[in-house]
């Protein structure tokens, strides 16, 4: 949930709680705080950040951001606490050096986690520096990860990942218009909807596309609530804002050097 930084024995009860429960930080239940403004889109005090360290806290990027100006909450997205080792369980002499590179496309990628978060400040003069040229283009580094911040008037797709190959193309779509109706009417692209990483019987993924930020933030408070393929038992789907990139498992386990 969105939250504040903790006192350092919160932080490691609160650790200690999400190692019992892979769970916790999964991106269905997001919305439980008063801090974020569910009525309306925060699009000028809303940034995104990808490619964050593995073990990244609400603290550390707290601080490193909030040098922009004054944060009312922050969220982290795509944590997995229960498959990553620590730092020190790996020789650093045996983990992979760069991404698997078996296509020519993903050559010239940069290298980017699974986890994103969202930096909600309290005016968007802080979020305007946030997302100002030197953060937006050039970045920064922290714990040898380059992250790079990106406006919320920017972010216009998300990602319904690993839905069960029991669902089709068909029954996707029409749950989605169903919840979104009569705002929107959701026409997913039958062809390329499986990963290329996945195997030809595997889950679906689907990118939703839409008009602006604004209709996408709905959508996503509706979807995260009520789509029944999240809340399935003993299913992996999620619904994110950045696609998990195909070497995800490799970056939680640490076993790729970034």
């Amino acid at each position: 949930q969105w939250q504040q930084p903790l006192p350092q024995q919160q932080q490691q009860q609160q650790q200690n709680d999400r190692n019992k429960d892979p769970d916790t930080n999964s991106s269905v239940a997001v919305f439980g705080s008063d801090a974020f403004p569910l009525s309306e889109a925060p699009t000028d005090r809303l940034v995104f950040i990808d490619n964050l360290p593995i073990d990244i806290d609400p603290n550390r990027l707290w601080n490193s951001f909030g040098r922009c100006g004054d944060i009312e909450a922050i969220e982290i997205f795509h944590s997995r606490p229960d498959l990553d080792p620590g730092r020190k369980s790996i020789d650093d002499r045996k983990k992979i050096r760069s991404p698997s590179s078996n296509s020519r496309r993903q050559r010239w990628q940069r290298p980017r986690t699974p986890l994103y978060g969202m930096v909600l400040y309290k005016d968007s003069k802080g979020a305007a520096k946030a997302v100002a040229d030197p953060l937006r283009i050039f970045g920064m580094v922290l714990d040898k990860h380059l992250i790079r911040s990106h406006a919320a008037s920017g972010m216009t797709k998300l990602y319904l990942e690993d839905v069960s190959s029991e669902h089709d193309i068909a029954a996707i779509e029409y749950e989605l218009s169903r919840l979104l109706h009569p705002h929107l009417y959701v026409c997913l692209d039958a062809s390329g909807h499986r990963k290329r990483h996945r195997p030809v019987r595997g889950p679906l993924s689907c990118v939703i596309r839409f008009p602006s930020f604004e209709a996408a933030y709905k959508s996503y408070c509706i979807l995260s609530q009520e789509l029944t393929f999240l809340n399935e038992e003993n299913q992996d789907c999620t619904l994110h804002w950045m696609e998990t990139p195909p070497d995800a498992f490799l970056f939680w386990t640490r076993q790729l050097n970034f």
